[in-house]
């Protein structure tokens, strides 16, 4: 059943533009960024729709992919409707808190699915298809701001050619892993602040080489890294700094939930060049990331 716990936050929310299903709803390539701006100057050229204006959505089919209903779901949940057609009797999401706006005044403005995050079907207590569908939520807080809640919406059909229907919204607490991963990102700052490159290189998720690593594959191809021990980190680690690397700045940092529920921070360095933005991912195990370098 929905139960939501509205924090703030002060991400900023990307206009987006409503697709259809299966075309990448809270997906990146939904948004239309990048789009060139029409030129009335150049003859023959074709307006860019409004971002404004939600486009006619096809009748909503319940018997495709489950995940492609879900993704359908969730478009309509953004646009203020409920999806009525692929909704079970076992929960009214017109009766329940949260659904489109939370009793605190939140209201919920997109969400962020991975296609690559598709589960396998199970089977309930009771023999039918169950499919859990994970997502992150993303608010907006009457305070102002936005915040990012870990969602799955479960769906389950009688049989292979029956409709898929939701009866269930899932709402995983992540408050407490944020706040560990707030305070694991603050404090690596801190050491790099201070210059105490071996606290910050054990608050890195260790690895047994650099494959699958851009930070620690990044100081190797600086040709600052001799090795993966935490020792030989933290040396590669006062080389970036020395090189020009942020190590001395405080950023902005919000955590945010991705679509797989894990964690990531988003530091926001405010630089003479500019303002930028860098990911880190953060974990139990620590966090994977390099302060910023530019110029």
């Amino acid at each position: 059943m929905f139960r939501f716990g509205c924090w703030s936050g002060t991400i900023l929310v990307a206009a987006v533009l409503f697709v259809g299903c299966g075309a990448g709803g809270g997906t990146n390539d939904e948004n239309g960024v990048g789009l060139p701006a029409p030129n009335p100057a150049r003859e023959g050229t074709v307006p860019v729709p409004s971002t404004t204006t939600p486009v006619r959505l096809a009748p909503l089919d319940c018997t495709s992919g489950a995940f492609e209903v879900a993704e359908r779901i969730l478009i309509e949940r953004r646009r203020g409707t409920t999806a009525t057609d692929c909704r079970s009797g076992l929960i009214n999401v017109e009766s329940e808190d949260c659904w489109t706006s939370c009793v605190d005044g939140a209201v919920f403005v997109d969400f962020d699915l991975d296609p690559s995050q598709r589960a396998e079907a199970g089977e309930s207590a009771s023999g039918v298809e169950t499919m859990p569908v994970v997502y992150a939520a993303r608010y907006a807080a009457e305070s102002g701001g936005t915040f990012t809640e870990a969602e799955t919406l479960v769906l389950e059909r009688e049989g292979p050619t029956d409709p898929w229907r939701v009866i269930d919204v899932e709402v995983t607490d992540t408050s407490a892993a944020q706040s560990d991963a707030r305070a694991t990102i603050e404090n690596y700052f801190a050491a790099l602040r201070d210059r105490n490159h071996a606290t910050a290189a054990s608050l890195m998720a260790p690895a047994p080489s650099i494959e699958g690593r851009d930070d620690l594959g990044r100081l190797d191809d600086e040709g600052f890294l001799a090795g993966t021990s935490t020792e030989q980190i933290a040396a590669a680690l006062e080389l970036w700094c020395d090189s020009g690397a942020a190590c001395d700045a405080t950023p902005d940092v919000e955590i945010e939930v991705t679509a797989a529920h894990t964690l990531r921070a988003i530091a926001t360095y405010d630089l003479p060049l500019g303002t930028f933005e860098t990911t880190f991912v953060v974990d139990d195990n620590g966090l994977i990331g390099l302060p910023i370098k530019v110029g």
